[in-house]
Formats: structure tokens, C-alpha cells, sequence
């Protein structure tokens, strides 16, 4: 699984921005991630950010200067951006809008294979299975992959769970109530959970108010929040559901300890949202954080 966080997005727009045509005077993106890379190569540059109906419309905003010292451009290309090129249908698309137009070229950050017909530049090539931070939650990839509740789709608990009294009450006010963190407009393979299983009705409650989609929920089986804290098997329950499922190609942990556990223990991929950084494994060997691309 290859996954590119936003931070490496950025620091790939800056080494690429020194490798790019020096007259380029004005940037579009393809929404709505395109204009993510767009937007930050246009201030890497200090150059015009326009759009696709700008460019349609025949208009050229470049020549007029802007704020913070963003000069007029008489003349120069201007660089149609995206995020991500895999088949190229969506560049194709744009390219048709546009073809009346000779000052535009065409550009991915990434890319599945070159497509020159296609494309003008490209960042890097990047192979399949592959996932972004920016696209995760709205992508596909999560019919594959097993999701943290609480700190991945929903706030997590701060507080002390209690078996009875007074913390129990806020406690449930929390599983019926937590503010939406991430909310995937996909439907998940599983939804796999510490929460104790007594509270599975508060829990697809909340999950389809929030119109979150599942195929499966995975609680803690301990009777009470004392036994769950003295088994202490928080990661060891999840990597067995992960384990198990040779179809998963993913799963998705807030806690950094219980994703290092989950990816030791089963030898695959784990992203935790605590830094962005996608954790592996080697079979028979210790988990190492994988590089970011």
C-alpha cells in the first residue's frame, strides 16, 4: 500500500515546483483535489491561482498583478493540475473543455503510468494499491478496510469509564452523543471497536445518524470497563479481526501503540490518524513505520 499524507504532498509541490518550466504564470486545479495541489503550488510560485471556468471563458487574470507582490504575466503557460492520474478519463474530460485554448498544459502529482497523450508533467509514478489522506474517507478503499470508532470517526473518550455511577452516565452520554470526527461518505468493511459490546445499540445509533455505512461492527466482548482495562487486549482483539479477513487491505487505528501491535501482529498495513503515517510489517519481523512517498 502506498499513502502520500498531506505533509508529503507539500514537501512533494516544493521539489517539484524547482523542477517545473520557469515560465509557468498561472496554475488551475481539477476539483476538488486538484485544487488542493494547485492552490499550494501557486504559493510555492508566488503565481496567479485560476480556474477551470476562468480558462474556459477565455479570460487571462494573470495580467493583472495581485496582492503580496504576485506580479502581471503578459505571456506564459498555465499549468491544469491534479492530484492523481490513473486512467486519465477526468484529464481527458478537462482537456476537452479547454481545447480551444494553446497556453495550457496538463500535469499530475502522481501518477499509475505515463500517459503523454494526456498529461504534459508528472510528479512521481506511483503504483496500485495506493490512498491519500486528502481522498481517504471519500475513496473506496475503506469496502477494504477496518475502521478505529472513537478518535478515527468520532471524537474520542477522554475520561474515565466507569462500571457504574456517575462516569458510566457521562460515558453514554458520549457514545450517544460524540462530535463527528471523520465521517465516510463510502461504506466501511468493519467498524472494529474497544467499546463494550453492551453498547452496540447506542453505537449503530450514532453511526447511521451520521450516515455512516457497514458491513460489519466489532465490540470488546468483556462484560464490564474493568475487565476490558485488565485484559488489556485492545490492539490484540483488533489485529485477530484483521488477521482473519484476507480480504482487508487496510485498517485505520487512532492509538500509535495499538497500530504498531495490529501491523506487528498481522503483518499489514495500518494507518494511524496520530501523525498520518502508514505502519507495516515484514513477515516475521518487527513493525517498521513505511515511508511516506
Amino acid at each position: 500500500m502506498n499513502f502520500v499524507s498531506c505533509q508529503q504532498l507539500l514537501a512533494d509541490i516544493r521539489a517539484w515546483s524547482q523542477r517545473l518550466p520557469a515560465d509557468i504564470v498561472a496554475v488551475a486545479g481539477v476539483p476538488r483535489s486538484g485544487v488542493l495541489a494547485a492552490a499550494h503550488l501557486a504559493l510555492e510560485r508566488n503565481i496567479h491561482l485560476v480556474t477551470l471556468d476562468d480558462l474556459e471563458r477565455g479570460l487571462t487574470p494573470w495580467r493583472s498583478p495581485l496582492r503580496r507582490g504576485v506580479a502581471a504575466q503578459s505571456s506564459g503557460m498555465v499549468l491544469v493540475l491534479d492530484d492523481t492520474l490513473h486512467s486519465g478519463g477526468t484529464l481527458t474530460a478537462v482537456r476537452r473543455r479547454l481545447a480551444r485554448r494553446n497556453d495550457v498544459k496538463y500535469g499530475a502529482m502522481y501518477y499509475t503510468e505515463w500517459l503523454p497523450e494526456v498529461m504534459d508533467f508528472g510528479y512521481r509514478q506511483l503504483s496500485q494499491p495506493r490512498c491519500f489522506e486528502w481522498n481517504l474517507f471519500h475513496s473506496d478503499h475503506l469496502g477494504r478496510a477496518g475502521v478505529d470508532l472513537d478518535g478515527v470517526l468520532c471524537a474520542d473518550w477522554l475520561g474515565v469509564e466507569d462500571d457504574a455511577g456517575h462516569g458510566q452516565a457521562e460515558y453514554l452520554r458520549h457514545v450517544e452523543s460524540a462530535t463527528p470526527l471523520r465521517l465516510p461518505t463510502y461504506p466501511v468493511m468493519a467498524v472494529v471497536t474497544s467499546r463494550l459490546e453492551k453498547y452496540r445499540p447506542q453505537t449503530i445509533g450514532w453511526l447511521r445518524r451520521h450516515g455512516v455505512l457497514f458491513r460489519e461492527l466489532v465490540m470488546s466482548p468483556h462484560p464490564t470497563a474493568s475487565a476490558r482495562r485488565a485484559a488489556g487486549d485492545h490492539g490484540r482483539r483488533k489485529a485477530l479481526w484483521y488477521g482473519r479477513r484476507t480480504e482487508a487491505g487496510l485498517f485505520v487505528e487512532s492509538d500509535r501503540r495499538q497500530a504498531e501491535e495490529i501491523a506487528r501482529l498481522t503483518a499489514r498495513p495500518v494507518l494511524c490518524t496520530d501523525g498520518m503515517q502508514l505502519i507495516g510489517t515484514t513477515r516475521g519481523s518487527a513493525a517498521q513505520p513505511c515511508q511516506d512517498l
